[in-house]
């Protein structure tokens, strides 16, 4: 496989790395909880186990290469993403101490969701984290598309126009890490961490509609095993295109996105290590840290497109209720729309709220989400609101819903809501649903607009549009981490 490094245009890609479900459990990002169905703690019988994701260092990445070279110097221009998360064979008391052990033993399996066109351009590598803070290299930096595909990758033959299925007879093959690019590998000081893996199993179908199974496993080494699962699913993503005030070279607003479905290709991604074995009635815990590294630019027409303002507004327009989905955008179905903006947090004193201050003595603001929803069956459309704040000071921000609305009177009026007007928010103060921590204050939705090119409602309801949509600039999937805790083997 050859590889060339070449420029790149500078396109943000989204990638929400958002808590969800896992086996028997749910799962919390520290304070704040995402999609789950269940606690963050799992109990079954005799089965106990427990996993909590305690950092984030960013939820975007760069849609371009790894490096940048400029007269024969190369520069990294993709940095890497981390996420640090906690396995666990038992649950915890409130002082943090072991309360309930599992009684049988447990393998823990760490578990990417990933859209496929993202996943092609990704490469992981997974350390633990020791008690010190120290590092333990335990897998070699792993580039997915070299256990997926045949390719070359050069100027003149790139990669999305002539990779292929490997293995397609099926049988396996041996892969060694060391042949693929080296996109930073984490290497502990002793140099790089390469290794042989016995590769099987192949997908099958188009480019646009395949399905498979391929497994990577070291005997000798790690001792890692990674699973890569293909299968067509129907998913929500959004396209942002960004916003000017006045013009397209005007004072940039925070970025519009078109909220799409699509049956597109998802990667399930699983990587098993023996550090991840829990024995019986023994308590452990092991931190481990994934370093996610994007090395190269995503090709698709999403990206390709501009805002064309006298054909492009029908994507807005609420349908009439017939069941069917009246706007196509590059073969994906708009469900409906969403941007951010600015917002005042107040505190409430003695069933009074009250605005709240940095120390240079202005008003406090944080950053919300303004979505519409279509619905289809019944026409119009469905509101709603979410707050989007670090885990801690130093991590990324994610996503969370505004759960609850209260009046002037501290009064709950959630339930009288109504959901198909903007204004129905008007002059109430929103909570996050994880009230209770210290990022939870309360948000004031005063004059927001539900229109991307109005900077209010005032100026909406006037006809004032001052905001300009131009060309798209990043692609945001929601996407999964989870962990697996299965019963080990006895033998």
């Amino acid at each position: 496989m050859e590889k060339k490094r070449k420029k790149i245009p500078f396109v943000t890609y989204l990638c929400y790395l958002l808590a969800v479900s896992m086996l028997f459990t749910g799962v919390t990002f520290s304070r704040y909880t995402g999609a789950t169905s269940g606690n963050s703690t799992a109990q079954l019988a005799r089965f106990t186990s427990s996993f909590e994701i305690t950092d984030i260092s960013a939820a975007s990445f760069l849609n371009g290469n790894f490096w940048l070279e400029i007269d024969g110097n190369k520069s990294v221009i993709n940095p890497t993403r981390s996420v640090r998360y906690v396995m666990r064979n038992y649950t915890l008391r409130n002082d943090g101490a072991p309360d309930r052990v599992s009684d049988i033993a447990l393998s823990g399996t760490m578990r990417l969701y990933f859209p496929a066109e993202f996943a092609e351009s990704i490469a992981l590598q997974v350390v633990e984290q020791q008690n010190d803070g120290s590092y333990i290299v335990r897998t070699p930096q792993y580039v997915l598309r070299d256990f997926i595909y045949d390719y070359t990758d050069t100027e003149e033959n790139p990669f999305h126009e002539t990779k292929t299925f490997s293995r397609p007879n099926g049988g396996t093959e041996t892969i060694d890490t060391g042949d693929s690019a080296d996109y930073g590998d984490r290497t502990e000081g002793t140099g790089l961490f390469e290794e042989e893996m016995t590769v099987s199993g192949h997908f099958t179908g188009s480019a646009d509609d395949y399905r498979g199974n391929i497994t990577a496993t070291n005997d000798n080494g790690s001792q890692a095993k990674l699973s890569i699962t293909a299968s067509m699913q129907k998913s929500t993503y959004s396209v942002g295109f960004a916003r000017n005030r006045g013009s397209l070279t005007g004072e940039t607003e925070p970025v519009f996105y078109l909220d799409c479905r699509k049956n597109i290709p998802f990667y399930t991604i699983d990587i098993s290590l023996p550090q991840m074995h829990f024995e019986a009635g023994k308590p452990k815990e092991a931190a481990f840290v994934l370093f996610l590294t994007v090395f190269d630019r995503t090709e698709n027409d999403d990206f390709n497109s501009e805002w064309n303002d006298g054909s492009m507004r029908a994507y807005l327009e609420e349908p009439d209720g017939s069941g069917t989905v009246p706007q196509v955008f590059h073969g994906a179905e708009v469900i409906g729309y969403h941007f951010e903006r600015k917002a005042p947090l107040y505190t409430q004193e003695n069933g009074t709220f009250v605005p709240l201050y940095d120390e240079a003595g202005a008003a406090r603001q944080t950053t919300i989400r303004v979505t519409k929803s279509f619905d289809f069956d019944n026409g119009g459309s469905e509101m709603s609101y979410q707050h989007i704040a670090p885990l801690s000071e130093a991590t990324a921000s994610v996503v969370h819903s505004i759960g609850r609305f209260y009046d002037e009177e501290a009064a709950d009026v959630t339930e009288n809501l109504e959901q198909d007007r903007v204004e129905a928010v008007h002059g109430l103060y929103g909570a996050c649903s994880n009230f209770g921590d210290r990022m939870s204050d309360y948000i004031y939705f005063d004059d927001i607009p539900d229109s991307p090119f109005c900077e209010s409602y005032t100026a909406q309801i006037q006809s004032a549009e001052t905001l300009v949509i131009g060309e798209a600039i990043s692609k945001g999937y929601e996407t999964k981490l989870n962990v697996l805790f299965l019963q080990a083997s006895e033998t």
